[in-house]
């Protein structure tokens, strides 16, 4: 993602919660060839494949800059130290 490339993944697992909160990519049914060559189609038909890997960007930007990490891990630190 913080690349700008858009990302096909299982609907299982971490990159799915990435997809869903940033809406850079699709997802197809884990375990399920079918689904991933349906999926993969129509990732590769779509005219705004470009703009998945803007908003992929755009999120991996917003949320996971160094300075907005090492906030949530200071106060993950805080919040064990208290």
């Amino acid at each position: 993602m913080a690349s700008g490339t858009p990302v096909l993944s299982a609907d299982r697992g971490g990159v799915a919660e990435l997809i869903g909160g940033s809406g850079a990519g699709m997802t197809f049914v884990a375990g399920d060839g079918v689904s991933l060559g349906e999926v993969a189609i129509q990732a590769l038909r779509r005219d705004d494949l470009h703009c998945l890997g803007l908003l992929g960007r755009a999120y991996a930007e917003r949320e996971h800059a160094w300075s907005r990490t090492f906030d949530r891990l200071f106060a993950v630190y805080r919040d064990l130290a208290a």
